[in-house]
């Protein structure tokens, strides 16, 4: 019996082109990789954390939007993946990017998300603070 839960696609959340960041770069890169390699059998979706200050126009491949500083969009974009039913969230990390102190509420969407998170640190501090370090080790214990 097939399983109805899951569908054919991955969700990628990163920042994406048109932003000017590297990580948007990346993500945009990694896309582009997989596509070559996946031949068609995986729909690849994106989730951009965005910045209101930049009214950007996203490409078709950006389902949804985070607005980096506002805590709900965090929760309602795990919803928009839960809906979508992917197979797994790749997740693009670097301090910076989300909202909240040490960008905390990137945790209220991988609390909530119930598929599979591969989570990619693009920066792992030598030293970080108390709160990057909480952020971190619970990213690390929410990912697969």
């Amino acid at each position: 019996m097939a399983d109805r839960t899951r569908s054919d696609a991955i969700h990628f959340l990163s920042t994406f082109p048109p932003r000017q960041c590297g990580i948007a770069t990346f993500t945009n890169s990694l896309i582009s990789a997989c596509r070559q390699r996946i031949d068609g059998r995986l729909r690849l979706f994106v989730t951009a954390v965005d910045h209101p200050e930049l009214e950007l126009e996203y490409p078709e491949s950006v389902r949804n939007t985070i607005d980096q500083g506002v805590r709900l969009d965090y929760v309602e974009a795990a919803e928009f993946i839960n809906y979508s039913k992917v197979r797994a969230l790749s997740l693009q990390h670097e301090f910076g990017i989300f909202g909240g102190p040490d960008g905390e509420y990137i945790l209220d969407l991988v609390r909530n998300v119930r598929c599979p998170v591969i989570t990619t640190f693009h920066t792992v501090l030598e030293t970080p603070s108390d709160g990057q370090r909480r952020v971190m080790k619970e990213l690390t214990a929410l990912s697969r």
